[in-house]
């Protein structure tokens, strides 16, 4: 997180349990599911010699040119089984690879991976994640600057070195911008600095994925609680659980 924004934080030991399954079948982690659920791929190279996360490393330096999506790499260079292991550990149910440009596929392996790599304990705000809004709003005022609420942007264009921001009852130019929006929010916007995003091949490689928000709250923070989470619960503190048979994909407290 910037320090520019960090507001007070208590730190968060996130253990690295999990409990994945695929097929009906349960395990601890990707690479004992691979043996249990994927008994064919202990025969086919790389994924017999390698463990999930080498084999993900081996793919995003893995040569793509000749393939249209990032299912056909998958399969061509893993099996069709090894591709179903991937994309339960490192992507997308159903068609949705089918719809991902290869190299867009191996630029986000890459990057899992260096977060994998350089993960460390967690930490949360004091008061929660409103907290970080409640510091942007104080530093944006302490540079005398405004917040504009409930007006949309609808058109950024560039003129000279300056990018002209149009909203529904204010023109604004600046020498940087940051969008951050939705895909589907973005090409409601015009101009040509939108039109050059939106027109890359890159952008078009962005598809959705059918999702849902959940909320459940308890009368105390149980994944706190070892002893009381062990007692009530036979999930282990501060678990996650990753399954591709139910709607909830990834379950995590606090995630």
């Amino acid at each position: 997180m910037n320090h520019f924004l960090s507001p007070d934080t208590q730190s968060w030991e996130n253990k690295k349990v999990y409990r994945v399954e695929a097929r009906g079948v349960h395990a601890d982690s990707f690479n004992s599911l691979k043996s249990k659920a994927f008994p064919t791929l202990l025969d086919h190279p790389p994924m017999n010699e390698s463990s999930v996360e080498q084999t993900a490393a081996l793919v995003k330096n893995r040569k793509a040119d000749d393939f249209s999506t990032a299912g056909t790499f998958l399969s061509d260079y893993l099996t069709p089984e090894g591709a179903k292991l991937m994309q339960d550990a490192y992507g997308f149910k159903g068609d949705y690879m089918e719809a991902i440009n290869p190299e867009s596929y191996k630029k986000y392996l890459d990057q899992t991976l260096l977060l994998e790599q350089a993960k460390t304990d967690d930490v949360r705000p004091t008061n929660g994640m409103s907290a970080i809004i409640g510091k942007l709003h104080l530093k944006i005022l302490g540079f005398g600057g405004k917040i504009y609420l409930q007006e949309a942007v609808t058109s950024v264009s560039k003129k000279g070195n300056k990018f002209v921001l149009m909203t529904t009852n204010h023109t604004v130019e600046a020498n940087k911008t940051v969008l951050t929006t939705s895909p589907m929010a973005l090409k409601k916007i015009t101009g040509d600095v939108i039109q050059n995003i939106t027109s890359n091949a890159i952008f078009k490689s962005i598809v959705s994925v059918p999702a849902f928000r959940g909320a459940a709250v308890y009368r105390t923070a149980w994944w706190n609680d070892s002893t009381a989470a062990q007692k009530n619960n036979s999930l282990k503190p501060l678990q996650m659980f990753v399954s591709s048979s139910n709607c909830l994909g990834i379950t995590m407290p606090y995630r």
